[in-house]
């Protein structure tokens, strides 16, 4: 059975987030929701995209000057990024239960997809950088329907 809108049609929705992207912004409550300092640790140190050649150095080099607070930034970066992915859910959940209470759901086939990662202070980096880790590249994608083709 097809999902139908208010005329009783099939229906197509595209919702895209832009978030979570720089300048790294999250309103109340999701800005105080992820203490930096109660986070989980990072995997790979600064040192460690050090080590990983030129193009690792150079994006570190460019973020310290043009800021030369970049490093003491990553936590609230970080602490802004988890809030702004948990802002996003939040939005998911409401649409997913509008459905529901539509009586849409049950006909409904959701797709989630990202366009891709974000260093988030692992390697001493922010936003995207040098080559194609799996942390700029393992994102998510999840379908979710009924799996009735009728």
């Amino acid at each position: 059975m097809e999902s139908l809108n208010e005329a009783g049609e099939p229906f197509f929705l595209w919702l895209s987030f832009p978030e979570p992207h720089n300048p790294y912004q999250a309103p109340e409550p999701y800005f105080s929701m992820f203490p930096p300092e109660q986070l989980p640790p990072l995997r790979a140190a600064a040192e460690d995209g050090n080590r990983k050649g030129f193009k690792w150095q150079w994006c570190r080099r460019q973020g310290d000057y043009f800021n030369p607070d970049y490093a003491a930034e990553i936590p609230r970066v970080r602490s802004n990024y988890f809030g702004m992915l948990r802002l996003i859910d939040d939005q998911i959940r409401r649409l997913v239960e509008s459905l529901e209470t539509a009586g849409k759901l049950a006909n409904t086939l959701l797709v989630f997809l990202s366009d891709h990662g974000d260093f988030t202070g692992e390697y001493g980096l922010i936003k995207k950088g040098p080559e194609l880790p799996d942390i700029l590249l393992r994102i998510p994608l999840f379908f979710n329907g009924s799996g009735d083709p009728s």
